[in-house]
């Protein structure tokens, strides 16, 4: 989670991301890319197997997430105290939104990104059960994220 004032950047949850040129996480033995120029062609293909890959596992990813069941609340509970407050939240690799209602409830408005539409497509309906009206939901790659 990287904070700056009163907005904050999270990412929880599988894949790899670099922001800024630091690492956030990686998770699930997915590799970091390299954005360099001599690698272009395997970091696109490399990008595409991994956008494919969880594209295929949306629709089961929740049911993963069931090994996180012990840990779960107090992970909450810290993302819920790190956004307490915050006027705008950039949630990166949101996925299915597993703590995105936590960050709704805290902060003023959240945006909420991934770059597997079949995640959004389920980060919007979470969302929408949670009865949230304070949430943007984005497909974005986290690469070439469209936020200042």
């Amino acid at each position: 989670m990287l904070v700056s004032d009163r907005h904050a950047i999270f990412h929880i949850g599988g894949g790899s991301a670099k922001y800024a040129g630091s690492s956030i996480g990686s998770v699930y033995g997915c590799s970091e890319v390299s954005m360099s120029h001599s690698t272009a062609n395997s970091d696109h293909t490399q990008a595409a197997k991994q956008l494919a890959y969880w594209e295929k596992v949306a629709s089961k990813y929740d049911l993963s997430l069931r090994l996180l069941h012990r840990p779960l609340p107090r992970m909450l509970e810290l993302i819920g105290e790190a956004a307490e407050g915050a006027d705008r939240v950039l949630e990166v690799a949101a996925g299915t939104g597993l703590v995105t209602p936590t960050l709704a409830e805290k902060a003023a408005e959240v945006v909420a990104t991934d770059y597997a539409e079949a995640m959004v497509e389920r980060l919007k309906a979470k969302v929408s059960a949670h009865g949230v009206s304070n949430v943007q939901c984005e497909q974005a790659d986290i690469y070439t994220l469209p936020y200042e």
